[in-house]
């Protein structure tokens, strides 16, 4: 029998309630709790997120944001990257919250748009990441200090943005951030312009030809030597979406961006590569929001 969960704003605000979901389903939504998270003075009304809950919660929680293909392949699913990593977290004592910018537009993907004619970039995104941040903060359960951000591709190049030490507000702030695969070439171009106000870990495929990764390097190289906490872990051989746990290995011909435009992207899993990426992002998180 197939279960939907809304969770209401009020009910979180006001009672500190969560709910537990049954008939877990990867390839579904069965085992996530969805909820309505509030958009005040913000481009649309509210947008949708699924959460996961764990049996021992440590206080913390962390924020996942998706790529340009949304969350998932079709409508009420959850792709595979987002469901493996939210379980790990949640396996570690973290709630996890996974927003959907692209539902509440209208929007099922970009991935196949050209980067020109794209409804909705990274910088978009950033006012979707600082509502979901205030909403969970809300929440009775959740230590406000202790959310840490983590988005792949599109989702990455979000999380850089979100971290930029000049936005117009401080008054929510995230305490680490993981950015898989991000587009790193704008922000190179300038990187005494960029300086993250929080710890910083970002991990890309060498062999990257969508989001190349000598950009994210020489970025991560330079905000260093600025006084940034920031690092790099590459993978050679390993493409975009190396973390995937499904799939195989493809280009994706349909694809108008990337670095040799009009000739697709490679994309695939990478076993090696995911296992230790998804180690350090554990560790990571287990540093910084202790």
């Amino acid at each position: 029998m197939r279960i939907s969960f809304i969770v209401l704003l009020t009910i979180f605000a006001h009672s500190g309630l969560w709910l537990t979901p049954n008939n877990a389903n990867s390839a579904g939504i069965d085992d996530w709790i969805r909820v309505t998270i509030p958009t005040p003075n913000h481009s649309v009304s509210s947008l949708q997120g699924y959460m996961k809950q764990p049996s021992k919660s440590n206080g913390a929680a962390i924020i996942l944001l998706h790529g340009c293909g949304g969350v998932g392949s079709r409508p009420d699913t959850v792709n595979a990257r987002h469901t493996a990593m939210a379980e790990m977290l949640q396996n570690a004592g973290y709630v996890v919250l996974l927003v959907d910018s692209f539902a509440s537009r209208g929007i099922n993907e970009v991935c196949t748009v050209k980067m020109s004619d794209r409804s909705i970039r990274p910088k978009d995104r950033v006012a979707d990441v600082y509502a979901a941040l205030d909403w969970l903060q809300q929440q009775s359960n959740i230590d406000a200090t202790r959310i840490g951000l983590l988005g792949w591709s599109h989702g990455g190049s979000t999380t850089l943005l979100t971290l930029e030490k000049n936005r117009d507000s401080s008054s929510s702030r995230f305490r680490a951030a993981v950015a898989f695969y991000p587009g790193c070439t704008t922000l190179a171009r300038h990187p005494e312009r960029y300086q993250p106000y929080a710890p910083l870990q970002v991990f890309i495929g060498e062999a990257d030809d969508w989001t190349p990764a000598k950009p994210c390097i020489a970025l991560i190289e330079s905000i260093k030597k600025q006084g940034a906490n920031a690092n790099i872990r590459t993978y050679a051989g390993a493409y975009h979406d190396f973390d995937n746990p499904k799939g195989r290995e493809r280009v994706r011909k349909e694809v108008p961006n990337g670095v040799n435009p009009g000739k697709g992207v490679t994309v695939g899993p990478n076993p090696e590569a995911r296992e230790d990426a998804w180690k350090w992002t554990k560790d990571f998180f287990a540093e910084y929001l202790k």
